[in-house]
C-alpha cells in the first residue's frame, strides 16, 4: 500500500457509504479515479452493499415454553449427577478405607504445614564465619605460639642456604 492511499484507507468506506463531507469525497473520489488498489477495495464495498439483508426468522410461539422447560431439564440433571459424585464422597469417607485415606491426607497435610511455618535458621554471625574458616590454624595456635623456630627469623630466610651447604 502506498503512503498516499494509507491517508485514504480508514475513509473509503464512509465513502462508500456516502457519509463524508463533500470536500472530502472528492478528494477521495479523484485518488480512487487514480489508484488501482484504493478502487478495487470501493468496488469490493458497493458490491458487498449490493448484496440483500439475509431474512429475518422469528421463533415460533412455542420457543419460549420448550426453551424453559428444556433449561429446566438440564438443570436438573445436572443437580442429580452432582448429588450422585457428593453422596459416592460420603459413603466412601465413611467406610474404613476412606477413613484411612482421609487420615493420610489429614497428616500429609499437618506435616507440610508444620514444615513450611518453621521458623528460619538464625544466621551465624560475621566472625563466627570466619572462625570457622580459619578453624586449623586456631587448633594449632598453641603449637605456633609455642614454637622457636618462629621467634628466630632470620634462621628460617637462610635454612635453604644451609642445607645446600652441608
Amino acid at each position: 500500500m502506498k503512503l498516499t492511499c494509507m491517508k485514504y484507507e480508514h475513509d473509503l468506506v464512509a465513502y462508500v457509504d456516502g457519509e463524508l463531507p463533500p470536500d472530502r469525497a472528492r478528494r477521495i473520489e479523484s485518488h480512487v479515479q487514480s489508484c488501482g488498489a484504493c478502487s478495487a477495495v470501493v468496488a469490493e464495498c458497493r458490491r458487498l452493499n449490493a448484496l440483500p439483508y439475509p431474512a429475518v426468522i422469528e421463533p415460533s410461539v412455542d420457543f419460549d415454553r420448550m426453551f424453559w422447560t428444556k433449561l429446566a431439564g438440564v438443570r436438573s440433571e445436572q443437580k442429580t449427577q452432582a448429588g450422585g459424585w457428593l453422596s459416592g464422597t460420603v459413603s466412601f469417607m465413611i467406610r474404613p478405607s476412606g477413613l484411612a485415606v482421609s487420615a493420610g491426607l489429614a497428616l500429609g497435610v499437618f506435616l507440610v504445614a508444620l514444615y513450611l511455618l518453621r521458623p528460619p535458621h538464625a544466621a551465624l554471625p560475621q566472625q563466627e564465619i570466619m572462625a570457622a574458616v580459619d578453624l586449623d590454624l586456631y587448633a594449632n595456635l598453641d603449637v605456633i605460639q609455642n614454637s622457636e623456630a618462629l621467634e628466630i627469623f632470620e634462621l628460617i630466610e637462610v635454612l635453604d642456604e644451609l642445607d645446600q651447604d652441608g
